[in-house]
C-alpha cells in the first residue's frame, strides 16, 4: 500500500514538473539597435514556424518593443499597453537572433519569445478585458448565402501568381487547396477588389474583418482601432468570396461615427447574408505591462 502511495506521489511529481516545462530558444541574442532610424524598404521579422527558415528567428533591424511584443502575444499592437515610451514607435528599437528546432511549432514558438522577452526586459505584466469600438456580426434577417466548407481530396497544390485561375470577370480565384487567410486582389484598370477564403470559422473570419477594417484605417488615426465580434451563431467552416468597389471603407467623422454606408458593408448583407452592426464595445483582452526595462539584458 505505502508502495503504492509513493508510486502515485512520484508519478503526480513528475506530471507537474513535465506541465511547468515551457520550451527554449536554443540560443538567442537581444540587443539595443544603436544605428538610428533606419530608412527604405526594411523586412521587420523574418523566420521561424511556418516560413522558409524554421529554425531562425531574426529582427535584423531594430524594431520598436511594442511590436515585438505584439509579434509575441499575436495580438495588433494597440492590445499592448504600458509607458509612455512604448508608443514612441520611432524611439528606442531593438534586434533579435534566436535559432530553435525546425519541428518548433508556432505555438511553442511564441511562449519561447513571451519567455525571452519577459527575461531579457524584466517584464512583469497582467491582463485586463477592454471594450473597443467595433461591430457584432450577425445574421441578416433573411438565411446567410454561405457555402459550407468541404474537404476536396482531389485539391491541387495552391498555384503560382502566374497560374491562377480567374472567374467570368478577370478575377484570380484561390485553389481550394489555399485554405486559409484572407486575399484581396485588384483587377488591373478597376477599383472593384475581390475578397476570398477557405476554411474558415467565423469567429476567424470575424477577426480577418476586424483586422482588414484596421488596416483601412476606419477609426481614424488615433485611439484604438474597430473589433469585429462573432454573434452569427453559426458552427462549422465556411468558404467566403466578397466582391466589393474601391470605396471599402472611411474614417471617422468628426462625430465619432462609422462610415459604415459603403460597399464593403452593403455587400456582406447582399452576398453573403451577414450584417456588421456598430456596438458600443467589443470586449479585448489587452496586456498591461507593468514593468519593463529599456535596456535589455544581453547574451
Amino acid at each position: 500500500m505505502k508502495l503504492r502511495a509513493l508510486s502515485l506521489f512520484v508519478a503526480c511529481v513528475g506530471t507537474i514538473v513535465a506541465q511547468d516545462v515551457r520550451p527554449k530558444f536554443d540560443a538567442a541574442t537581444v540587443k539595443l539597435d544603436t544605428r538610428g532610424i533606419l530608412v527604405g524598404p526594411l523586412v521587420a521579422m523574418q523566420g521561424g514556424p511556418g516560413t522558409r527558415d524554421p529554425g531562425r528567428f531574426n529582427i535584423s533591424y531594430g524594431q520598436p518593443l511594442k511590436l515585438i511584443l505584439a509579434k509575441a502575444y499575436d495580438v495588433p499592437a494597440d492590445q499592448i499597453a504600458g509607458p509612455a515610451w512604448l508608443d514612441d514607435l520611432q524611439g528606442n528599437r531593438y534586434t533579435i537572433t534566436a535559432t530553435m528546432s525546425p519541428g518548433v511549432t508556432r505555438e511553442q514558438f511564441l511562449l519561447m519569445l513571451q519567455d525571452l522577452l519577459a527575461e531579457r526586459f524584466h517584464l512583469a505584466l497582467h491582463h485586463e478585458t477592454r471594450d473597443f469600438p467595433g461591430y457584432a456580426l450577425v445574421v441578416a434577417s433573411d438565411k446567410p448565402k454561405l457555402k459550407q466548407w468541404t474537404p476536396d481530396p482531389n485539391a491541387d497544390q495552391a498555384p503560382g501568381a502566374a497560374n491562377m485561375p480567374t472567374d467570368e470577370q478577370g478575377f484570380p480565384r484561390l485553389s481550394p487547396s489555399q485554405a486559409s487567410g484572407f486575399r484581396v486582389v485588384r483587377k488591373e484598370g478597376t477599383a472593384s477588389r475581390v475578397f476570398e477564403t477557405h476554411h474558415q470559422s467565423m469567429a476567424e473570419f470575424a477577426k480577418g474583418l476586424g483586422q482588414t477594417l484596421r488596416q483601412a484605417g476606419v477609426a481614424g488615426t488615433t485611439g484604438p482601432t474597430p473589433r469585429v465580434e462573432d454573434k452569427t451563431g453559426l458552427s462549422g467552416t465556411w468558404d467566403f468570396r466578397l466582391q466589393y468597389d474601391g470605396s471599402f471603407v472611411g474614417p471617422m467623422n468628426a462625430a465619432s461615427e462609422f462610415n459604415d454606408g459603403l460597399s464593403f458593408f452593403t455587400e456582406i448583407e447582399k452576398q453573403l447574408g451577414l450584417k456588421l452592426i456598430k456596438t458600443k464595445g467589443v470586449p479585448v483582452d489587452v496586456i498591461v505591462i507593468d514593468h519593463v526595462e529599456k535596456t535589455p539584458t544581453e547574451n
